[in-house]
């Protein structure tokens, strides 16, 4: 750790360069240097931290520790799904949080009205059009969210392509996002994966230091 402070200072104060064999020879001291120490200082091992450990939400952290091992595992469809999942506790937790203040909602529900028996065939092309208007008015409701919480909305749409929709179901089951049948070609890929679980894990961050309490 001396010699790297010591190529530090000839770099930035000196123009001194180093070559790519000392670069590596350096990134493997200092990997060395944490393998060796966090486990007396932290007692964690170091190539089991992560960030989803700052998360607070115990669902949201769990989900995305689910989806780790899954993307470790190869099982990246299955990963994606509860990052998407985790993403849909995440906003909700935190919205309906603050909704239970005297009432106030911050966004409309959804309106459960189109269960209706025995429909008529005018009845029925009314009730599509009908959920085509929610739909659409629900599409640009999550835009309002993400944006009102100031959440990255460029890479929530990355994100909002690339997963899974969530459906969330009355009771306790919560979020689930539909299964899909991948083929070899259509597998998500790692890459894919690691972009929405940081997309996640970086929002969770956030929207915890921009919690505040509601005052009754």
């Amino acid at each position: 750790m001396e010699r790297l402070n010591a190529a530090r200072v000839n770099f930035k104060h000196h123009s001194i360069r180093l070559s790519s064999s000392d670069i590596e020879k350096f990134r493997v001291n200092v990997t060395d240097f944490f393998q060796d120490n966090t486990p007396l200082i932290f007692g964690v091992v170091f190539d089991e931290i992560s960030m989803t450990s700052l998360i607070q939400n115990t669902t949201v952290r769990s989900l995305l520790d689910e989806a780790t091992t899954l993307i470790e595992q190869g099982t990246t469809g299955e990963a994606l799904n509860k990052i998407a999942i985790a993403f849909a506790e995440l906003k909700s937790d935190f919205l309906e949080r603050k909704e239970v203040w005297r009432h106030r909602k911050l966004f409309f529900s959804k309106n459960p009205f189109f269960n209706i028996p025995q429909m008529s065939q005018a009845d029925r092309k009314f009730v599509d059009f009908a959920k085509q208007v929610v739909a659409s008015i629900e599409a640009l409701q999550e835009g309002m969210q993400v944006l009102s919480l100031g959440l990255d909305y460029q890479r929530y749409v990355q994100f909002y392509l690339l997963t899974p929709h969530v459906v969330r179901f009355v009771g306790t089951f919560g979020y689930q996002a539909p299964p899909i049948k991948y083929t070899e070609d259509t597998l998500p890929s790692v890459e894919r994966c690691r972009f929405c679980h940081n997309f996640v894990v970086t929002s969770a961050i956030y929207l915890q230091n921009l919690d505040f309490e509601v005052e009754p």
